[in-house]
């Protein structure tokens, strides 16, 4: 009952056509009134010379030819109570949702593609300043200096928008998993990946980390976000000697992860714009990167709180709180499939682009 009331809350409201049966593919409960109330067993096959066989050991996808529908597909999701498969999650595609996706699959392959090329071109663009950099700021001095500098910082800040607008399809789909798992190893890792680069551009970059917090997370989501929030205080900064610290610590039964800078600072309104994802689209701006839309989103579907302080002409700070999880340390690994959540600003896509320095 435990299974069937999640499965609902989270799919009652979906347009997905949802399907939750026993291990003998027995319907307990479907999400829309005209889908099949029995599955014809002998009309799912894998492929034409291949028989469909239960038990499905790993999430799959199979032709269905009953007389509910001609030609339509079945995904199945094996959910397991230790270890032995008990239900079946599974996503019914009819023939229309078949032509829909064949027609999403391709725009999204054109779309790729497409920020693909861009971002070759930026790449290129970046060459061009690397080899005649010597030439000219000979010629140009301190002129040509600040002319490059600002030419890579916005081609920098538009590569990571093109990178970026692909992690944020993934907040509004809900096409990832969670595990609950120790924050502090990922702040570890984050800092000394990212750590080296900052360091070796010259900033001085400091973390301090409590250990031992576990969260409930994407691994790969959380490390985009911190990349995203150390990059943007490097980047946003004019300081002669930058400096940069993460922060990760519990306070009061929340879990507190800061990154700050000693950087330029910012206002209200930037700060309201650049947290609305694609809001600083509207016009052509100086944050245009996805960075801080991308930590909102993250503390959206975390429980989390997006907060900052900040003072012109002296720096930033960042801070993304969460409820402590009462698990503690974990006894066993655990996984849950996360739902999507409502996309008000249309199929727009959006992941940080790492090491590329604007400064070199």
């Amino acid at each position: 009952m435990e299974l069937t009331s999640s499965v609902k809350e989270i799919y009652a409201q979906s347009e997905e056509n949802i399907i939750l049966t026993d291990a003998e593919l027995n319907v307990i409960w479907k999400n829309h009134g005209d889908l099949p109330d029995v599955i014809d067993i002998s009309a799912l096959c894998d492929t034409p010379e291949n028989a469909f066989i239960l038990p499905v050991e790993k999430t799959a996808t199979f032709e269905y030819k009953g007389r509910f529908a001609d030609s339509a597909a079945m995904r199945f999701e094996p959910l397991r109570d230790n270890g032995i498969i008990t239900n079946y999650l599974i996503h019914y595609y009819s023939c229309t949702d078949i032509e829909r996706l064949s027609d999403k699959s391709g725009y999204l392959r054109f779309k790729s593609n497409f920020l693909g090329n861009i971002r070759m071109e930026l790449s290129k663009m970046l060459a061009m300043l690397d080899s005649q950099k010597e030439s000219f700021s000979s010629k140009a001095g301190t002129e040509y200096e600040h002319f490059d500098h600002e030419a890579r910082l916005r081609i920098l800040k538009t590569f990571s928008a093109t990178v970026n607008m692909t992690e944020l399809a993934k907040y509004f789909s809900g096409n990832f998993t969670t595990e609950y798992q120790s924050l502090s190893d990922i702040c570890g890792e984050v800092c000394d990946e990212e750590g080296n680069l900052l360091e070796e551009d010259g900033c001085i970059f400091r973390y301090s980390i409590d250990p031992c917090i576990y969260f409930e997370t994407n691994k790969s989501l959380i490390k985009n976000v911190l990349v995203n929030l150390l990059v943007n205080a490097y980047m946003y900064n004019d300081k002669e000697q930058r400096q940069v610290e993460l922060i990760l610590k519990t306070e009061d039964d929340r879990i507190i992860l800061s990154v700050s800078d000693n950087g330029n600072g910012m206002t209200d309104d930037v700060w309201q714009a650049a947290i609305t994802p694609f809001g600083t689209f509207q016009k052509y701006s100086s944050s245009e990167a996805l960075g801080l839309a991308l930590a909102k989103c993250f503390c959206d579907r975390f429980d989390g709180e997006l907060s900052y302080r900040s003072e012109i002409g002296k720096g930033t700070c960042v801070t993304m709180s969460f409820p402590c999880d009462s698990r503690g340390l974990p006894k066993e690994f655990h996984v849950s499939r996360m739902p999507p959540i409502p996309n008000p600003y249309g199929s727009t896509y959006c992941i940080m682009a790492k090491g590329l320095d604007p400064l070199k």
